[in-house]
């Protein structure tokens, strides 16, 4: 009887657990892809204040408006800013100066087909070039294009 209380006890044991290398190596390899991407999209803002330069894009429309900011614990609020929509850059936000107060003025002052520079940084350059649509263009500077005629008007 005792022989066969062994045999039973064999035969109903778990079976030790098989290793799995490929779930741990795609295990390792997500960690590593959202590592990565969580390092670019926190040192975008960083980048994009390199190399900056002015860009000339043609306007087509500007309002004031208030932009939604995502910071490390959520929403951070909205921010005031002025959207270009230009021809050959697409969308350009600026938010540097900008109030409440004073946000439908400065996009008043965009006149439709003028062509003005944006200083943009090396990533807002490249999403303007390629319309990147996930990447929103952030203009540090702008200043409305001088040409040998004068300032340019529509």
């Amino acid at each position: 009887m005792a022989a066969l209380d062994a045999q039973h006890a064999t035969a109903t044991a778990p079976m030790p657990k098989r290793h799995r290398p490929w779930l741990r190596r795609l295990v390792v390899t997500q960690i590593v892809i959202s590592v990565f991407i969580l390092g670019a999209v926190f040192a975008a803002p960083t980048v994009d204040t390199k190399n900056l330069q002015w860009v000339p894009c043609v306007v087509k429309s500007a309002e004031g408006t208030t932009t939604g900011g995502m910071g490390l614990r959520g929403s951070s609020g909205s921010v005031p800013a002025v959207v270009i929509e230009t021809t050959n850059c697409h969308r350009i936000t600026y938010t540097w100066g900008i109030s409440e107060k004073n946000r439908d003025a400065v996009a008043a002052s965009f006149t439709r087909g003028a062509v003005f520079e944006f200083k943009l940084g090396i990533l807002s350059q490249q999403s303007a070039a390629a319309a990147w649509p996930f990447y929103q263009v952030e203009a540090k500077g702008y200043r409305k294009a001088f040409t040998p005629e004068g300032p340019s008007n529509p």
